[in-house]
């Protein structure tokens, strides 16, 4: 195989300040509030963990260190809270126990920079015990974590139940389900209100496309629910809508056709006579202009269509007119554009209404879907993530539905909090802006102040900002650092904004290949208005970055027009191709014993992270590439069971004990693994019978069959989930004799037992929890979608494969990424625009192309061009995650990529 080092790298300039600590601990100066735009790698968990370290500490004036509890740090995961956490007591369970000149010489060299106070030293040693007796420890938490405490302090401001519970995501998306099917069903009454907007809706789109549609619909449930509370009456977001799409609100169809149809401009009729008379494309054009001449106004209407598309391609231009014509009569093409131009215009105002009509059908939909899920939520007493979010900032705001005064509320939280630290910022989407707003509001409001500096600390880096899905907004960190800069300088504060762009992580090759890539000014579009240069820290490190060629499929033999499809062809697909090149690449490498040169050993199976965009077929075709190999691999950060054959096997070994006369079940359940019938064997018994397939097979020579299907009958009436799907593992298959399992693994391969043993973790869980049903079990799995989500940091000696999003905060000494030329494009949601990619106040909706207005069009342009932007970002994530090496490839069709 052929590698081209493509990339030729011009070298990053040299740091103006290459000692990071003088940055860190300007970073982490207790005093002052400051705002931290750290790239990749540049070592802000350390600067977060410095700054707490150095908030506990007295300070230099003598003034006591601030105690554990009155410090508040947002995180954007448990697994950075965690990691934070235990990084901090790690540090103050060593200063418990070392000597003093150990001591003196961690505080001066790794914290403050200068010789320690005898009164720092002698704190230092009890910081360990402290934060262990401060009730709960360090508050180190998610924003979601610390919404739910809140409220849990406040349940009857908040007007909750004081037992209220946190659902997942999983057991939000059921409850969802479960209103949505409902108000469907109501929907589908031809006398209820919703009938006419599901009506509307579905004479566009087909079935598919509507239940995909009610999915994206009912993914938003946040932004939903903001435009509920934002337009409390329907006159107000039906204004809403037409307003922002530029449609009229006091017109019908008929009304614009009207006054399109009344109006003859001048010219018309010159045109149409020079039309007649010329060539035939001219003459086509010519009759229709005469038929809409001779129509009454009625008339016209009927055939808009047919006249627009006559002046009209399908481009929106219009169509040409003779040269011989225009030589002799310039005003031809002028008169034919004025018309052409009314016509378009007639057309956008008739899309406008249409689309307006459309995406209020469907926002009626999404409101009785929203209403309906809050009333289940309530009835259970629970609440979801979103909820979490917005009830804490209707309590903190005095918008409960008690509207009760947040006061007292702000001043217990007042009271308790000096400082405030946020890590991942620019994932922090504007609802939660505006509580950490409300939070620090007191610290620099005049009387509120205190006698101590109370400081807000902030680190991010829009450049990493790729949660778009769950509404980060990469603006507003620009956006709130200009607001709390001017907010704290006004107040007298001190205030700084420092840049962090030493690498501790990547080699210099690594870190001057993404300074190249982003170099143009079209490739950083998107990245923040300044990208400062990567400075590496590992000065002298040998690095790696390598262009792989495309990967492209093998040309097929093409067979005769008229040969049967009858044989089964192997394809050897580009994807297939790639990951088996990845394959041998790491093979060579464990087998040679190939040296990692930065850190002087050979390189080892957890060296290597594997990053693509999102779970294709290909993450499966290199797991089963590698495992080939016996390279050891993790698997995938998300695993879905309803899609493993080896998982539905089993379930549908459970649907046939369970319904024996379910003929499909038992068909699939003699050819699986299990049992292993081949064609011929069940067609025999299939054919010609005269009851179900079950009384056919008992009917049969098959005695050992028999036995086992009857042991599953009795065993289903009886076992619990995992029980029941043990013994199918566990006990022989009919025609073999070897067990359930290793049947499957023999037909399926090794790739199969990774699901089976997630699958069973899950009917075991589920038994646990609740006492669940085989029936119910299997009920519940059909219908909803079972996720598997896997956290990877600490995968041990094996390969990673991860998405760029399961990845964001890891980093690995080799990297691949293999999935480098597909766009955005390739994922797109069903044309159902939300305000906070759009910056309207409503959603759109519009089905198709053809019939969007110019309105929805701008509108979805800049959700286009604001994907495009997050895809930028994902490419920065994932070159940024390597340290030593580096290999970007991908694949190609027959015609490209």
């Amino acid at each position: 195989m052929t590698r081209d080092t493509a990339i030729q790298p011009k070298p990053a300039k040299e740091s103006r300040d290459l000692d990071p600590n003088v940055r860190q601990r300007r970073a982490s100066s207790p005093d002052t509030s400051v705002w931290v735009n750290a790239s990749a790698g540049t070592g802000k968990t350390k600067v977060l963990t410095d700054r707490v370290l150095r908030l506990l500490l007295p300070q230099e004036d003598g003034q006591e260190g601030t105690k554990p509890h009155r410090i508040l740090c947002l995180t954007f995961t448990k697994a950075a809270a965690a990691e934070m956490a235990l990084r901090i007591n790690e540090r103050l369970s060593k200063w418990a126990v070392m000597s003093d000149e150990d001591l003196r010489a961690d505080l001066e060299g790794k914290l403050l920079g200068k010789p320690p106070t005898p009164q720092m030293m002698v704190a230092a040693r009890k910081l360990f015990v402290e934060v262990l007796d401060s009730p709960g420890g360090l508050n180190i938490m998610t924003i979601h974590a610390f919404c739910q405490s809140l409220l849990g302090r406040f349940p009857i401001e908040a007007g909750l139940s004081p037992n209220f519970e946190v659902i997942d995501d999983t057991q939000s998306q059921i409850l969802l389900d479960q209103a949505r099917d409902g108000v469907l069903k109501q929907a589908s009454n031809p006398e209820h209100d919703l009938n006419v907007c599901l009506q509307a809706i579905a004479q566009d789109i087909n079935d598919s496309q509507f239940s995909e549609l009610l999915r994206a619909l009912c993914r938003e449930t946040g932004q939903l629910a903001q435009m509920s509370v934002r337009y409390q009456k329907t006159t107000d977001l039906k204004s809403a809508i037409y307003e922002a799409l530029r449609a009229p609100i006091d017109k019908t169809r008929n009304d614009i056709l009207a006054d399109f149809c009344t109006h003859t401009p001048d010219g018309l009729s010159t045109l149409c006579a020079a039309l007649s008379g010329s060539g035939k494309n001219d003459h086509a054009m010519g009759s229709a202009f005469q038929s809409w001449i001779e129509s009454d106004t009625t008339a016209r209407q009927g055939m808009f269509d047919v006249y627009a598309n006559a002046l009209i391609k399908k481009d929106q231009t219009p169509r040409s007119i003779g040269k011989k014509l225009i030589e002799a009569n310039a005003e031809l093409p002028v008169i034919l554009n004025t018309e052409v131009q009314r016509i378009l215009e007639t057309r956008d105002q008739i899309h406008a209404l249409h689309n307006a009509a459309l995406t209020q059908s469907l926002l009626k939909l999404g409101q009785a879907i929203l209403s309906e899920y809050a009333q289940k939520k309530s009835a259970l007493g629970v609440l979801d993530y979103e909820d979490l979010i917005n009830r804490t900032l209707a309590l903190l705001s005095g918008e409960t539905r008690y509207k009760i005064d947040p006061s007292w509320v702000l001043f217990k939280l007042d009271g308790g909090l000096d400082h405030i630290l946020i890590d991942e910022a620019q994932d922090t989407n504007p609802e939660q802006w505006r509580i950490i707003s409300i939070l620090t509001q007191e610290f620099y409001a005049g009387s509120g102040q205190s006698e101590i500096a109370r400081t807000l600390f902030v680190v991010g880096d829009e450049k990493q900002s790729i949660y778009s899905f769950q509404r980060a907004a990469p603006l507003e960190f620009e956006r709130m650092r200009s607001y709390f800069a001017q907010k704290i300088q006004d107040s007298g504060n001190n205030w700084r904004k420092e840049d962090m762009t030493i690498s501790f992580r990547s080699t210099k090759s690594v870190l001057q290949l993404v300074d190249r890539v982003f170099e143009d000014e079209l490739a950083r579009r998107g990245l923040g208005a300044e990208i400062l240069p990567h400075d590496a820290f590992r000065r002298g490190a040998a690095g790696h970055a390598e262009l792989w060629p495309l990967t492209r499929a093998e040309e097929s033999e093409k067979d005769a027009p008229w040969t049967p499809p009858i044989t089964i062809q192997d394809v050897n697909s580009a994807q297939n191709m790639l990951a088996n090149q990845i394959a041998t690449q790491i093979d060579s490498w464990l087998k040679n014993e190939e040296q990692l040169e930065s850190q002087g050993r050979a390189i080892k199976a957890g060296d290597i992270l594997v990053l693509v965009r999102t779970r294709t077929a290909f993450v499966n075709q290199l797991v089963r590439a590698l495992k080939s190999k016996s390279i050891p691999v993790s698997g995938v950060d998300r695993l879905a069971l309803n899609d493993a054959l080896s998982v539905q096997d089993l379930i549908v070994a459970a649907e046939f004990a369970l319904l024996p006369f379910d003929d499909l079940a038992l068909a699939t359940l003699l050819k699986s693994p299990f049992i292993g019938l081949s064609e011929e064997e069940l067609y025999e018994i299939a054919i010609d019978r005269d009851g179900s397939l079950w009384q056919a097979l008992q009917a049969s020579e098959h005695a050992d069959i028999i036995e086992y299907c009857t042991r599953l009958i009795g065993r289903a009436s009886y076992a619990a989930p995992y029980d029941f799907f043990a013994q199918i593992l566990q006990e022989p298959c009919p025609a073999h004799e070897i067990s359930g399992l290793q049947g499957v693994l023999s037909r399926l391969g090794e790739d199969a037992l990774d699901p089976i043993e997630e699958f069973m973790t899950t009917a075991l869980d589920e038994e646990r929890e609740s006492g669940i049903s085989l029936q119910r079990f299997v009920h519940g799995f059909r219908k909803n979608r079972k996720e598997i989500k896997r956290e990877l940091e600490e995968a041990g000696n094996a390969v990673r494969i991860m998405t760029i999003h399961g990845a964001k905060g890891l980093q690995a000494p080799i990297v691949f990424l293999p999935d480098t030329t597909r766009t955005h494009a390739a994922k797109r949601t069903p044309r159902l625009l939300w305000p906070d990619k759009t910056e309207l106040d409503v959603p759109l909706w519009c089905p198709r192309k053809d019939i969007e207005c110019k309105s929805y069009r701008r509108a979805f342009d800049r959700v286009e061009q604001t994907l495009d932007d997050e895809y930028r970002r994902l490419l920065y994530v994932a070159l940024t995650r390597a340290e030593d090496r580096i290999y970007i490839c991908g694949t190609e069709g027959k015609t490209g990529y």
